[in-house]
């Protein structure tokens, strides 16, 4: 039995020659991204130079995804995260300022209450609790004050 060299396997292949082109935009299934030197992977991540690194990061099917609902929405600058709580912390990151509160849904995941505590603890900020559906009259009640 020979052995087999697997190792041209892990190595992306360009997309065959064809006259037709697809209809839809391809899906990129890769996760991690080379670039052709650590300096050039430094300059990517101070922003000298666009592209992709790791998926977690920002990936073409995200950017694709984001640019699709920005044109559906009439907006600019909208970004696609791996998950909720991803998108739950870019925003609260994002927004919240030392004595800020959080107010939010009773029906909230427990994941993302227990991140509102640690974000809001760390930062100085202070979560409302318990916390209410916004939809019903009585929220209105537990609206924070100015700090």
């Amino acid at each position: 039995m020979t052995r087999r060299d697997t190792s041209s396997l892990m190595r992306p292949l360009a997309l065959p020659d064809s006259v037709s082109s697809p209809v839809v935009t391809p899906l990129s299934p890769s996760v991690v991204y080379a670039s052709r030197s650590p300096d050039e992977l430094d300059e990517q991540y101070d922003g000298d130079l666009s592209g992709y690194t790791y998926a977690r990061e920002g990936h073409p099917n995200a950017d694709v995804l984001a640019g699709l609902l920005d044109r559906m929405e009439s907006a600019q600058g909208g970004f696609v995260t791996g998950s909720g709580m991803a998108a739950v912390s870019a925003v609260l990151m994002g927004l919240m300022s030392h004595g800020d509160h959080v107010l939010g849904g009773i029906n909230s995941m427990v994941g993302l209450c227990a991140c509102c505590r640690k974000i809001c603890r760390d930062w100085g900020s202070r979560q409302v609790l318990p916390m209410r559906d916004l939809w019903m009259p009585c929220a209105r009640r537990c609206v924070p004050k100015p700090n």
